[in-house]
This record gives C-alpha cells, sequence and structure tokens, in this order.
C-alpha cells in the first residue's frame, strides 16, 4: 500500500492512523466528516497533520469521483461517529456518495457494539464482489491514549477532575486498549486476503475499570458472542494502564499548557 483513503480523518482513530501513514510516508486522503462538534483541539489536529506534503484533504463529493478510487484502500471511522450518536448519519451519506461504487480494499473501524449481522449488511454496500477482494472488520473496545475525545470517561477525570464523572452509555466499558496498540494490530491484519472480522481485546483483566478507576458499572452484552465463529480474537498485551493514563494526560496537559 503506498496510499490511503481516510473517512474521519479527524476523528479518534481515523486521526492516529493518519499521524501513522504520513510518518511511514505514504500519500493520505483524508475526509472530514465533523462527527464531532465537542472537539476542542481540531485546530490543532489540523496543523500537525496539513502542514505535511503527503496529505491531501477533499469532500466526500469529489472523493466519489476520484481515479482508482476503487483500487486504493478506504479506512472508515465508524469508531468515533458511533460515540458521537452520528453513525448512521455517517453510513448514510457514504450510501448516498458512492453509489454504485465497489471498492476492492475496505477497512471498518467500529465499536464492539456495531457488530452483529444487521450492522455488518449496512456497512458491505461498498464492498466489491471480486474474489481478490479485501475487506476488514475491526471491531474495537474502549480506546484510550493522546487525543482521546472528551466523551470518554478518563479524559474526563484528566480534563475536568473537579466535575463529577459521567460514563457515557456508548462507551464500552468491558475493556479497553491502547491507542497504539490498537493502531499496531490493525497495521498487522488489514492487508490480508478475503473478508475478515477482528475483535482487539486486552490481554489485560478489567483493563477499563483499571485504566478509568470506576469499579461499579452495569455489565454490557457483546452484540458479536452470537457470531463468534466468523471472528478473530487479537489479543493485545502493550501498554501498562498506569503508562498508558501517564501519556495521555502528559499530552492533554501540553495542550493545554499545563504543567
Amino acid at each position: 500500500m503506498d496510499k490511503a483513503i481516510i473517512i474521519g480523518v479527524y476523528d479518534y482513530i481515523g486521526f492516529h492512523l493518519c499521524l501513522t501513514f504520513l510518518e511511514q510516508g505514504l500519500e493520505v486522503t483524508g475526509v472530514h466528516f465533523g462527527t464531532d462538534d465537542t472537539d476542542i483541539f481540531f485546530a490543532e489536529k489540523s496543523l500537525l497533520i496539513g502542514r505535511n506534503s503527503n496529505f491531501t484533504e477533499m469532500d466526500l463529493a469529489a472523493l466519489a469521483v476520484e481515479e482508482r478510487l476503487e483500487s486504493t484502500y478506504m479506512f472508515i471511522d465508524y469508531y468515533s461517529s458511533y460515540y458521537s450518536k452520528q453513525e448512521m448519519k455517517l453510513i448514510s451519506a457514504l450510501e448516498k456518495q458512492f453509489a454504485g461504487i465497489k471498492l476492492t480494499s475496505m477497512v471498518s473501524l467500529l465499536p464492539i457494539q456495531m457488530g452483529g449481522e444487521r450492522m455488518e449488511k449496512r456497512q458491505t454496500f461498498l464492498q466489491s464482489d471480486d474474489r481478490e477482494c479485501r475487506s476488514s472488520f475491526f471491531y474495537l473496545p474502549a480506546i484510550y491514549g493522546p487525543w482521546q475525545p472528551l466523551s470518554f470517561a478518563l479524559q474526563q477525570s484528566l480534563y475536568a477532575p473537579e466535575k463529577e464523572l459521567v460514563v457515557s452509555e456508548r462507551e464500552w466499558t468491558e475493556d479497553a486498549v491502547y491507542i497504539d496498540d490498537a493502531i499496531e494490530v490493525i497495521e498487522r491484519h488489514f492487508e490480508k486476503p478475503g473478508i475478515n472480522k477482528y475483535v482487539v481485546r486486552s490481554n489485560i483483566h478489567h483493563n477499563w475499570q483499571k485504566v478509568t478507576g470506576v469499579e461499579q458499572v452495569m455489565p454490557m452484552v457483546n452484540p458479536l458472542t452470537k457470531a463468534e465463529e466468523d471472528i478473530i480474537v487479537l489479543n493485545v498485551g502493550g501498554m501498562d494502564p498506569e503508562k498508558g493514563i501517564s501519556k495521555q494526560r502528559e499530552h492533554l496537559f501540553r495542550l493545554l499548557g499545563k504543567k
């Protein structure tokens, strides 16, 4: 792969993928869908990747008529749109703009909560019937680390520790994985041939509780358990929770000008 398209390039997962690919010298075309109106660091993100000569930004309509679109790897950050309650808006926009286009290389980045047959059918409208098709679905737990949105419990507690913590009903509380570990495991697997479904899982038991410090939460139902025979579990060791929290805190305080 020498070029990538990222839908949701300023969103949490999409932005980290963009940074990674640019550091590797790849060309990146990014689409900002604007799913998170609470992103107080959008300007910093835009400056960070916008000055890279390998980065181009365009809207969905312009992207739909791009040459070689069908054969270029497209990464779609449904994960962030779910947390901002905009996932169906994103899917509808993609269906409208890319009607009739079939991609041979597609990577869907999703929260575990979007698992299940009904949602997967909504996400496969872009998928080519070509036998050489490479299509990957990565189902992610709560992801933490630098640039985490304020809707997440950990970032809330670091940004405004004096306020009462509100755990979003959309935050996956059964597991947590550090962002660099998530990006690394996605990179290792997304180019495999065929249609593949992965669940990224931490090797650390009760890692979300260790990361957030929240002990009492209602159990969540995993929609992927019924289709477990189709799912490849990618176990991630990686970041020690205390070290990961420290990295996130240092990054946030640097952006805020705190010491």
